[in-house]
């Protein structure tokens, strides 16, 4: 049994047609669709991993001994957010000479930077030059940690 049925509508009005015809051209549209009846895939999520950053640490001749100090920084090494600690120099250190650059390279240098691969240094010590030759060892050390050393910088 098919039911079919003359909707009227009058043509001389132009907006009502306009609007007819467009409902008359889009029923099959509208009609043609069909629901998709399969699930989606469920995509599989990696666990988020935290965002890491950097941190910097300055210090300077006055207060090196507590800013390099292991038991302070331990918590940098088992926070997994903290990608590099980097330690900056900053002052003037043309008061120190090959045997001060050789004790606080063995006192607070190389414990610190011998705890963890995530401790780099960056900045430029000023000794006076010629006084980190004397002590080579030391001073490669302090280029390993990531530091320049030598007269004023430019």
């Amino acid at each position: 049994m098919k039911i079919k049925k003359t909707v009227p509508y009058n043509i001389k009005n132009k907006f009502k047609g306009w609007v007819y015809t467009l409902l008359i051209a889009g029923m099959p549209l509208v009609t043609s669709c069909e629901k998709d009846t399969e699930p989606l895939p469920q995509q599989q999520t990696e666990p988020k991993q935290p965002e890491q950053f950097d941190v910097t640490l300055t210090f300077n001749p006055y207060n090196f001994e507590t800013v390099l100090n292991p038991s302070k920084l331990s918590g940098y090494i088992d926070n997994e957010r903290v990608k590099n600690v980097y330690f900056s120099v900053d002052g003037s250190w043309k008061a120190y000479r090959a045997q001060a650059i050789s004790s606080i390279n063995k006192n607070y240098f190389k414990p610190v930077f011998n705890m963890s691969p995530k401790f780099k240094g960056k900045g430029h010590f000023n000794f006076i030059s010629g006084e980190p030759t004397k002590v080579a060892s030391d001073s490669l050390d302090f280029v390993k940690y990531g530091y320049t050393l030598g007269g004023e910088q430019r």
